[in-house]
């Protein structure tokens, strides 16, 4: 699978912004933790992964409305029960993918993530999410 920070650079280069699915809350058995990431681009194809079946197919269709309001967005799944088993999903649990819309204007900071990663240094690159007005 091709590092994520690395084709956010590329489709920066090439002036073209992207949505970073990322997930910042699960309970249960939830498909992927707190961390997993998706990187979709405006042809709706992706790199990464947050967990498959219908957690990922909401998050591509809610994807649409982020790429026409420029506006980040958290989304909240609740799979347990019927609606698990009547889904691909194998697992259940509570879920919160928070979408965030990247621009090229920010492409500094993905160069620096990139650097970083390939010094197999650490680092924390923190996104602070609004809940009220």
């Amino acid at each position: 699978m091709k590092e994520i920070y690395e084709e956010i650079l590329r489709l920066f280069s090439e002036d073209k912004g992207v949505i970073m699915a990322t997930v910042i809350q699960h309970s249960g058995s939830a498909p992927r933790k707190r961390g997993a990431q998706m990187l979709i681009k405006e042809d709706g194809s992706f790199v990464g992964s947050i967990g498959g079946g219908r957690l990922e197919a909401e998050v591509l269709k809610e994807a649409r409305g982020i790429w026409a309001q420029k506006e980040a967005k958290i989304l909240a799944f609740h799979l347990t029960g019927q609606e698990v088993s009547e889904t691909e999903m194998l697992c259940g649990g509570e879920v919160e993918v928070f979408l965030e819309p990247l621009s090229p204007e920010i492409k500094e900071i993905y160069a620096k993530v990139v650097e970083i990663k390939k010094r197999a240094a650490e680092g924390i690159l923190v996104t602070f999410i609004a809940t009220g007005p």
